[in-house]
C-alpha cells in the first residue's frame, strides 16, 4: 500500500467515525481553537467537539476529538 492509498483510506474511515489527534502540551497548533467550530481534518470538515491534556507518564499532551459533520 503506497501512501496516496493509507490516507484515502484515512479520509474514508474519517467521514463516519470521530477522529482524536494528540499534539505536544507545547504545540503551538492548538492556540486559536474552539470547541463547536468546524476545522479541515484529514481533507475534509469536521468539527471539533473537545480539547483536553492529557497526562501520560509523565508527559503532558493536547488531545483533540473531532466528529464529522
Amino acid at each position: 500500500m503506497d501512501a496516496s492509498t493509507a490516507i484515502h483510506g484515512l479520509e474514508h474511515y474519517a467521514q463516519s467515525y470521530s477522529v482524536v489527534l494528540t499534539y505536544p502540551a507545547n504545540s503551538q497548533r492548538v492556540s486559536g481553537l474552539t470547541v463547536g467550530d468546524q476545522y479541515p481534518v484529514l481533507n475534509q470538515v469536521m468539527t471539533l467537539t473537545s480539547i483536553q491534556i492529557v497526562e501520560q507518564g509523565g508527559d503532558r499532551s493536547w488531545q483533540l476529538c473531532f466528529e464529522p459533520v
